[in-house]
């Protein structure tokens, strides 16, 4: 999972062990930042492909292949990296608004998915798959947008998205910005009930060992490179996230914890 790429990056012995037979490393299961993925490459080469998919999928529907990170790196358009690529083989993917007309470049819509990977449904649960499978295309639930160049970018869960003052807040854009700060070692963003925007923004935050930092510090932070009302009102800092297994944050256990 993606997040199991930033303590790679982050562990302290990455460079004590010889890794040159290492040729591919496959990640998936959230957006990465550009900065995480660069220094991954740094430290490990350009061994990583960025899958998008679920086990609706058989596990991808989408991949950033090396190839088109060397070309990125190349080009400095290192805003590639953040991709989840293009269709997998025998895949098709593709983003659409709610009428499943497909978006214009840099718009944010859903992505469906259809090919031979996909599953025709719920073993005998026709309300859940009428939910998410129609007319031949699985509709994951997630929300992405696509660039000028056919590269599918995730934006977040469709149930994740944040609504604060009428305005929509997608989690990763501002985790993106977050995981830049210097201090910051693991995040997540949530929305939290509140009487006077109906979610406020709310960043957990796992300080890097040994970096200090307040929680008005990085709410300066956000403040200088996000809008206002995407920037968190509220900083909690904790030990550690909830994980499953897999390496996902659990951020219904967030949300419960903010409540109590």
């Amino acid at each position: 999972a993606t997040p199991m790429l930033l303590f790679l990056v982050q562990h302290p012995r990455n460079r004590d062990y010889d890794l040159s037979s290492l040729r591919k490393l496959f990640f998936a299961g959230a957006p990465v930042t550009p900065i995480v993925f660069q220094q991954a490459i740094e430290r490990f080469g350009n061994v990583f492909l960025h899958l998008f998919g679920t086990s609706e999928t058989v596990g991808q529907a989408t991949v950033l292949r090396r190839e088109a990170v060397a070309k990125a790196l190349e080009e400095g358009k290192t805003e590639i990296l953040a991709s989840c690529g293009k269709s997998f083989v025998d895949m098709q993917a593709e983003v659409v608004d709610e009428f499943d007309r497909r978006v214009a470049p840099g718009e944010v819509g859903e992505i469906r998915v259809r090919g031979l990977g996909v599953t025709k449904g719920y073993w005998n649960k026709p309300e859940e798959t009428r939910k998410v499978f129609r007319n031949g295309w699985y509709y994951p639930l997630d929300l992405c947008r696509v660039d000028q160049d056919g590269f599918i970018y995730i934006v977040d869960r469709k149930k994740d998205m944040i609504i604060t003052g009428g305005e929509n807040v997608y989690p990763a854009e501002v985790e993106n910005v977050l995981y830049e700060h210097p201090a910051v070692a693991q995040t997540a963003v949530i929305g939290v009930p509140d009487e006077k925007w109906g979610e406020a923004v709310t960043a957990f935050v796992v300080k890097k060992k040994g970096v200090e930092a307040t929680a008005e510090d990085i709410i300066g932070f956000c403040r200088k490179h996000i809008a206002g009302y995407k920037t968190p009102k509220k900083i909690v800092f904790v030990d550690a996230l909830p994980m499953s297994v897999s390496g996902k944050i659990l951020k219904y256990k967030l949300r419960e914890e903010a409540i109590r």
